[in-house]
Parts: structure tokens; C-alpha cells; sequence
């Protein structure tokens, strides 16, 4: 889980510690041993939502086919147990599910339904995720090992699986309840992907966020409102509203009844600004 041993070497080794047992110990494990909080009613949202659900995991078929059944998951890729004369020989049938397997899982199951890896989601909590949450468009980090924590695009601390919904629908709100879970305190960290040189901008971004791609969390009685740039929009009244003028990278919302005259001093800024920047202005009616 760490990542501090060879997977495959240690599951060998684990499996061959069960030689001989009875293979009913696996029904007692799965009959007794509960799933993941959130999960069942997870699967069934995403399902709802048309989404496809599968499962690649360093455990066993005999349970992952277990939830394959009674999830309707699309697929699932686990270690088969071999089992004579119901007993367990201590040894593993096919290839063992290690990081490259379940990274390449991914790539295939996605090119078999048509999706784009982009539009891929992994979760994982242990090191042997780590490869199935890099090629995915999106890795979630669950309840998950340091080093998961670290690489990991999206982090779950403490909310359930149904935290993933929370995540997916990018519904968090503002005073710290999620929609979707109903669960408090469930605020994900997130953490930017770093731009690649061969994909780097040429733009600088600024503001309360600083640079692209580094995560930096600030208190608000830290930010010196007076240090932050700032240019005028040409509206001294407007600039006031503002604390002094606009912030470069900032999103401004303008808000008011219908035919207050938001279009319109919203026209005039842009008019101004357009005599010192170049400027876009892209408007849409209901």
C-alpha cells in the first residue's frame, strides 16, 4: 500500500500463507466483512447519471465478481485464486493485478466503451494506484497512503465514497454541506496539475490563486488587499466598488434586477478599458 515493497513478490508470498485452508473461508470473509461506506449508493448515482462503473483491484475475483453481480459494474480485473478439491493450492492463476495492470485496465476498458481518456476518473488509496490515477483525466486520492496523498490530483479526507459524487458534480457549498451526500466538512483539497513544458503558456497568472498549478491555501486576514495589483477601470465609482480597481485574473459578477442597467455599465467599462487593453465582450439572453 505504501509502495515500500515489490507487490507483486508480497502477494505471492501472502497467497501462499493460505495453502490448504478450506476455500469457504472466502464466503465467510465476504459474508461478514462490510463494503466501503457510500459506495452502493454511489455506484447507483453515477449508474443514474450514465455512467460506467468498474473495478481493478490488487484483491481477489471471488469478491470483485461478488460486486460485479451486485452492482452491475462493466467490468472488473482482480487476482484469481486457484482452488483444488476446495482447498487453496497457495498460488495465483494469470498475471497478478499490479500497477501497470490496472493502468492498462483503464486504457482498454476506455477504448473498448468509446471514451476518451480524458473523460476518465480513478480512484485509488495505495501506491499500486498510483499508475491507474496518473493515465485517468482525473485521480482521486481516498482515505489514501501519504504518498497516494502527494501525486494525487484530488484528495478525500474524511467524507465518505459519496464524496466522489461531491467532487464530480462540483457541488461543495459554500457553508461546508454538500448537496449531493449531505455530509458536513467534507471540503476536498485540490491540487493543480503542474503545466508541462512542452505544453507551458505563455501567460502570467495572478491574483489571490498566485501562480498556475501551485496549490497554496491562504487565510483571508493574510491577504493584503493594498499589495495585489491592480488597474483602473477608467469608472472611479466602479473602481471603489471594487477596493480599488480590478485584479488581474479575477472573475467580477455583476448583479441586479432585470433593466437596472447591468448591460449597459457593463458596455461602458468595457468601452473604457478598450482604449488601453485589448477587450472581448461575449453576452448571451435567456
Amino acid at each position: 500500500m505504501r509502495g515500500e515493497l515489490d507487490f507483486t513478490a508480497s502477494l505471492r508470498q501472502r497467497v501462499g500463507t493460505l495453502k490448504g485452508a478450506d476455500a469457504n473461508i472466502l464466503q465467510q470473509v465476504r459474508d461478514e466483512l462490510p463494503l466501503m461506506p457510500g459506495l452502493t449508493s454511489l455506484v447507483h448515482k453515477l449508474q443514474a447519471l450514465d455512467w460506467h462503473v468498474a473495478i481493478a483491484s490488487g484483491g481477489f475475483t471471488y469478491y470483485a465478481e461478488y460486486l460485479r453481480d451486485k452492482l452491475k459494474l462493466v467490468a472488473i480485473a482482480a487476482n484469481e485464486l486457484e482452488i483444488r478439491d476446495g482447498k487453496l493450492t497457495g498460488e495465483v492463476l494469470g498475471p497478478v493485478v499490479d500497477a501497470q495492470h490496472k493502468a492498462d485496465t483503464l486504457v482498454k476498458l476506455a477504448e473498448k466503451l468509446g471514451i476518451p481518456l480524458q473523460q476518465t476518473v480513478a480512484i485509488g488509496d495505495g501506491a499500486n494506484d498510483l499508475k491507474m490515477m496518473q493515465v485517468a483525466g482525473l485521480g482521486i486520492a481516498y482515505h489514501a497512503k501519504p504518498k497516494v496523498y502527494e501525486k494525487a490530483q484530488v484528495s478525500i479526507r474524511h467524507a465518505d465514497l459519496l464524496g466522489v459524487l461531491c467532487v464530480l458534480t462540483g457541488s461543495l457549498k459554500h457553508e461546508g454541506q454538500c448537496s449531493a451526500c449531505h455530509a458536513w466538512n467534507t471540503i476536498t483539497e485540490v491540487r493543480l496539475a503542474a503545466v508541462s513544458s512542452s505544453s507551458a503558456r505563455t501567460e502570467r497568472f495572478s491574483g489571490y490563486a498566485g501562480d498556475a498549478g501551485v496549490s497554496r491555501v491562504q487565510k483571508l486576514s493574510d491577504i493584503s488587499l493594498e499589495a495585489l495589483p491592480r488597474f483602473s477601470t477608467g469608472f472611479l465609482e466602479f473602481d471603489r466598488v471594487l477596493g480599488g480597481g480590478v485584479v488581474p485574473g479575477s472573475a467580477i459578477l455583476i448583479g441586479g434586477n432585470p433593466g437596472a442597467g447591468k448591460s449597459t455599465l457593463l458596455l461602458q467599462v468595457l468601452c473604457k478599458l478598450a482604449e488601453q487593453m485589448k477587450t472581448l465582450y461575449v453576452t448571451g439572453e435567456e
